[in-house]
């Protein structure tokens, strides 16, 4: 839910206070909008998606280590879909939607691991750094 808290000071409090839930050597996984390259025509009022470089960033402030990195979902046709989304007719968008997401089905499930600077969303395996680690 990181890609909803828009202040930055927030976010970065928020990833401290679960740091904070953390033992040393302890791992965390999130799952996160994190384009590689930023892209701001997602956005909303409620929603802003970090590229992966700005969680990487603000994970090691906060005293995480990235352990792994894997991508979810490499084909772009609902990041193609969903600026346009709210402005069609409801039926429209969601019969786009639902072909965007079957079409996307595939390609996801086959290459979604292996294509992470493809995939717009990803799963970040960290672990919180003990008192002697750098």
């Amino acid at each position: 839910v990181l890609q909803h808290v828009l202040d930055e000071g927030r976010l970065e409090s928020a990833v401290h206070a679960i740091a904070a839930h953390v033992e040393d050597g302890g791992r965390i996984v999130l799952l996160e909008a994190a384009p590689t390259v930023a892209t701001h025509s997602c956005d909303t009022a409620i929603f802003q998606a970090r590229t992966s470089g700005d969680y990487l960033d603000l994970f090691t402030r906060c005293g995480l280590r990235l352990i792994a990195v894997q991508g979810v979902d490499p084909a772009p046709f609902k990041i193609w879909l969903l600026p346009f989304y709210r402005r069609l007719p409801r039926i429209v968008g969601n019969s786009l939607l639902l072909i965007a997401t079957l079409a996307s089905l595939p390609i996801d499930g086959i290459f979604g691991r292996r294509l992470v600077d493809a995939s717009w969303h990803k799963v970040f395996v960290l672990e919180k750094k003990g008192r002697n680690q750098v």
